[in-house]
């Protein structure tokens, strides 16, 4: 009996492969839009995955780590607050898991890839600047295009100097103070179920410090321990 299912289920797996051709038949497809659905589709799996298997590691998406790095400890002790205003504030917002602007025929698959979507699904903060292209391709990346589009705090998106802003997203977390040793910020924040929160600050109070060209962010509990960071 066992055999006879097996074999019922193989007929039916080649039955469907060999009516795909027909299907296009029944439905009037020339073989130029066959060629085309063809090339389309082709498209969009290079978009969606790397063109040959290979393992794909952390380091291969954020630049260096600054040279000289200081314990989460003594950035609290030592270090000098930083400023920040809060854009948004959403206590009750939930992370998608997948959002319909990720599919692989929207925008031509712009933001389909998907190393680069379990990469982020790996973070809680992410950082981008005041521009058009935080409104549109960050706010498309991590699926709160809505949320930008209409923040809880204009005035911390829309004030003078918006050209010098520096924008950081906190999903799943609130932040508390942000303090500066160096070329290293730490976020102390409380770790959340849920929520959105989105802040600004001037670029130029968290501005890499020569030699480096980039500044270690960390997001910490209040008691000092890391469970996010991200290299600007």
């Amino acid at each position: 009996m066992a055999k006879a299912k097996l074999f019922a289920c193989i007929l039916i797996s080649i039955a469907s492969i060999y009516s795909a051709p027909l299907d296009s038949f029944a439905n009037n497809e020339t073989n130029e839009q066959l060629e085309n659905k063809v090339t389309e589709l082709t498209k969009r799996i290079e978009r969606l995955e790397p063109e040959s298997p290979k393992n794909i590691y952390h380091s291969e998406f954020h630049p260096p780590f600054p040279s000289e790095l200081f314990s989460i400890e003594e950035v609290i002790e030592t270090g000098h607050d930083v400023s920040f205003e809060v854009g948004i504030d959403r206590p009750s917002w939930k992370r998608p898991v997948y959002n319909k602007n990720w599919h692989s025929s929207y925008w031509g698959g712009r933001w389909s890839h998907i190393p680069s979507n379990i990469h982020k699904a790996m973070h809680r903060m992410f950082i981008g600047f005041q521009s058009a292209g935080l409104w549109f391709d960050l706010g498309q990346s991590l699926g709160i295009v809505e949320e930008l589009e209409n923040p809880t705090n204009e005035k911390a998106f829309f004030e003078e100097n918006v050209n010098e802003k520096m924008v950081i997203v906190i999903m799943q977390a609130e932040v508390i103070k942000l303090v500066r040793k160096g070329n290293q910020v730490v976020l102390i924040s409380e770790p959340k179920r849920d929520g959105l929160q989105v802040i600004t600050l001037n670029h130029d109070k968290v501005a890499p410090i020569q030699p480096d060209k980039y500044t270690l962010f960390q997001l910490v509990t209040p008691d000092g321990y890391e469970y996010d960071y991200t290299i600007n």
